[in-house]
C-alpha cells in the first residue's frame, strides 16, 4: 500500500535541514532541553482557495503576507489533494491515507458511512505521543472528531464562518501559545475564507478587507468559460475572502514572532482543494469547484542554511498525503504504518 505524500515529504525535507549544533536561539530557550533541536509546526489552511494567491500569478489576487511566506520559503508549483471536498483532503493531511483508506470518503454528517476507520494512527496522535502541545483553530470537518487527541480547540465543530473574524483567530493561537508552556507545538488552523456563503456582510466582513473588490473589478476566473454579472459578484466575494485569509495569516505570523517562536517553527500554508464557481448552476458548480490542484507553501524561519535557497520553486509532483511524514520528520519522531487496506470490503468491516 503506497503511503500519503506531500506535506509530509516536505516537512521530512526541511526538518532534517536542522543542524544538531546550531546555536541555541530565543525561540529554543523556551523548551526543555532534549527538546531543544524539535521544531514547532503550524499547518494553515484554507477553505477553496486553489491557486489563487499573487504568487502562482494571479493578478487579482491581493496576498502580501501569503506572497511573502512563499519568497521566504518554497513555492511548490505541482500539489494535488487526494479528493476535491473538504472532510476526504482534511482527513488524508492528518492520516497520510486516501480517502477509501481512512474511510471519510464523503463530507462529515452526510452519511452514516462518512467517518473515519476505528483504530487509525493520526499525525496529532503520534505528535502527542511525541510530547507536542496540539491544538486546532477552526473546523475539523472530519468524523468522529475524538480519533484526534488535540489539547486546545476552538471552533472545531464546524461553526466555521467564526474564522473570518481573523483577528479572533490571532488571539486564540495568542492564548494557544501561552497555554503550551515549555513544550513543542503542532498547532493546526483553519481558516473558512474564500468559502461561500458570499454577501455583503462577508465582502467586509468587520471591516476586512480595507478596500473591497466588487463586480466591476473583475474578471471570471479563466477556467469557467461563462460570464455573467451575478458569476463576476461571487468572484468579487471569494477574492475578498482571500483577501481577508491574508491579513489573518499576516497576524498569525505576528503572533509567532511576538511570542519568540517564529525561528523554530515550520509554516505550511494549503488550501484544501479548488475554488467553488460558479453559482448559477449547482452541479456544473460543483464539477468545477472539485479541481484537487492547490497551492503548497512551505517556509522555515530558522536562519541555519536549508537545502534550497528562500523564494525557491519545486516543480515535483507532491501529493497531499505526504504532509504527515513531513510534519514527523520535523518533530524528530517516527511515524507508524495504519493497518489500512485498500479494499473497501476490509475496511468497512473494520468500523
Amino acid at each position: 500500500m503506497r503511503r500519503l505524500s506531500w506535506l509530509a515529504a516536505l516537512l521530512l525535507w526541511l526538518g532534517a535541514a536542522a543542524p544538531a549544533s546550531a546555536v541555541p536561539t530565543l525561540a529554543e530557550q523556551n523548551f526543555a532541553p532534549a527538546q531543544a533541536q524539535r521544531m514547532n509546526i503550524v499547518l494553515i489552511t484554507a477553505d477553496d482557495l486553489g491557486k489563487s494567491l499573487g504568487t502562482y500569478g494571479d493578478p487579482l489576487a491581493q496576498t502580501p503576507h501569503l506572497d511573502a511566506l512563499a519568497a521566504r520559503g518554497v513555492l511548490f508549483e505541482r500539489a494535488w489533494v487526494t479528493q476535491a471536498s473538504c472532510s476526504s483532503s482534511r482527513a488524508s493531511m492528518l492520516t497520510g491515507l486516501y480517502p477509501h483508506q481512512h474511510g471519510q470518503i464523503g463530507l462529515a454528517g452526510q452519511h452514516a458511512e462518512f467517518s473515519l476507520r476505528r483504530g487509525l494512527t493520526t499525525l496529532p496522535g503520534l505528535l502527542r505521543a511525541a510530547g507536542y502541545f496540539n491544538g486546532i483553530i477552526g473546523k475539523l470537518h472530519i468524523d468522529p472528531p475524538d480519533a484526534f487527541p488535540f489539547d486546545r480547540r476552538w471552533n472545531a465543530d464546524n461553526g466555521a464562518m467564526e474564522s473570518r473574524d481573523v483577528r479572533r483567530v490571532a488571539s486564540v493561537a495568542r492564548d494557544f501559545l501561552r497555554q503550551r508552556g515549555s513544550r513543542p507545538f503542532f498547532l493546526y488552523v483553519n481558516y473558512f475564507d474564500p468559502h461561500r456563503p458570499y454577501s455583503s456582510e462577508s465582502d467586509q466582513f468587520l471591516g476586512l478587507p480595507a478596500a473591497p473588490y466588487t463586480a466591476e473589478d473583475v474578471t471570471p476566473l479563466p477556467f469557467l468559460g461563462i460570464d455573467s454579472p451575478l458569476i463576476r459578484s461571487e468572484v468579487a466575494s471569494y477574492y475578498n475572502g482571500i483577501s481577508r485569509l491574508d491579513t489573518g495569516v499576516g497576524l498569525l505570523l505576528q503572533e509567532l514572532a511576538r511570542a519568540g517562536v517564529l525561528e523554530r517553527t515550520v509554516v505550511v500554508f494549503v488550501s484544501d482543494h479548488g475554488a467553488p464557481e460558479p453559482v448559477t448552476d449547482d452541479e456544473r458548480g460543483r464539477t468545477y469547484s472539485t479541481r484537487p490542484a492547490c497551492e503548497g507553501i512551505a517556509c522555515w524561519y530558522t536562519s541555519v542554511t536549508t537545502r534550497s535557497a528562500p523564494g525557491s520553486k519545486r516543480r515535483r509532483r507532491m501529493s497531499i498525503r505526504r504532509k504527515p511524514r513531513f510534519c514527523l520528520h520535523a518533530a524528530r519522531c517516527r511515524g507508524r504504518r495504519s493497518p489500512a487496506s485498500s479494499f473497501p470490503s476490509r475496511w468497512r468491516a473494520r468500523r
